[in-house]
Order: C-alpha cells, then structure tokens, then sequence
C-alpha cells in the first residue's frame, strides 16, 4: 500500500481556513472523506463539498486549493491575484503543472 498525506493535507487545509476540523481516521479513505467532509467540520453555518476544478485558467482558480502531485501526495496551493504559492513543499508551481493534475 502507497503513503499518502492526504489526511494531513486536508487537516492543515482546514485549519488555514480557520474551520474545527475532526481528523478522521486513517480508515477512511480519501474518497469517502471529500463525499462526506462535512461529517468533519463542526459548523452549523456553513457546508462544505468537493468539487475538481475542471478550468485551470489562474482567474479561476479558489483562493486556497488542493492539489495531487503523484500517487498519494497531495499539497495546498495559495491563490494570490495569479499568484500560485506552494504551502506544503518548495515545488514551483506553474500553469503548465497544475494542468495535468488533480486540483480540489
């Protein structure tokens, strides 16, 4: 079985956001956490859903997103007027890598 830190990436996701967020355990699957985030997060004001981003033009992009960079490893990119900031690792992010990858 390959390591992944999806349930560490989506854990600091949310506390960036500044959302309660319950770790889920590591027997729930990535799928089945981003189907049901909101079994996670203590708010009754708001809802949360997955939603893969389908156009990577820059304008469009949210203001904080995930992305998969391989099998299993995920990291959270910053949206600044354009501006993509990894906040995970040092991999420079450019238009032409987050085109071929899964964002959420």
């Amino acid at each position: 079985m390959k390591e992944s830190n999806f349930h560490d990436i989506i854990n600091q996701y949310f506390k960036i956001l500044g959302e309660p967020f319950t770790t889920p355990a590591i027997s729930y699957d990535n799928k089945y956490i981003l189907n049901h985030i909101n079994e996670f997060i203590d708010n009754d004001f708001f809802t949360y859903q997955y939603i893969q981003i389908i156009d990577f033009s820059e304008k469009k992009l949210p203001l904080l997103f995930i992305m998969e960079i391989k099998d299993g490893k995920y990291i959270i990119i910053k949206n600044q007027s354009g501006q993509l900031t990894n906040l995970t690792t040092e991999l420079a992010i450019t238009p032409q890598l987050i085109e071929s990858k899964n964002l959420f």
